[in-house]
């Protein structure tokens, strides 16, 4: 009865597609080089705005707590910057400031 039922089934031409090994033509298509290039493009430049949007918000931040700074006083622009560094690592994300090229090399370290 069961073969009655099933024997008309052939499995035979799906033996050659379920026994076969990958060779040249199977393999993926694209180059995940330059896959793998452009991701990483994308997360660096994702992780450049959030840094600059970041320490954007930490300096309007520190500009409504202390008001602006006076750029005419010795030291006025480096003690506003040593402020926004000091809240990013009080938040957490010191990592993400970076020093604007304007700023004198003693506040970046």
């Amino acid at each position: 009865m069961i073969r009655q039922h099933y024997g008309h089934i052939n499995l035979g031409h799906f033996h050659d597609e379920l026994t076969k090994t990958r060779d040249e033509r199977q393999k993926p298509q694209g180059d995940m080089t330059a896959i793998n290039e452009k991701f990483d493009q994308v997360v660096n430049a994702m992780q450049k705005n959030k840094a600059e949007t970041v320490v954007d918000i930490v300096r309007q931040q520190i500009l409504k707590e202390h008001g602006p700074y006076n750029p005419n006083e010795p030291g006025g622009y480096e003690i506003f910057e040593g402020l926004v560094l000091l809240k990013m690592k009080e938040l957490g994300q010191g990592d993400l400031y970076e020093p604007p090229d304007d700023l004198p090399d003693s506040l970046k370290d």
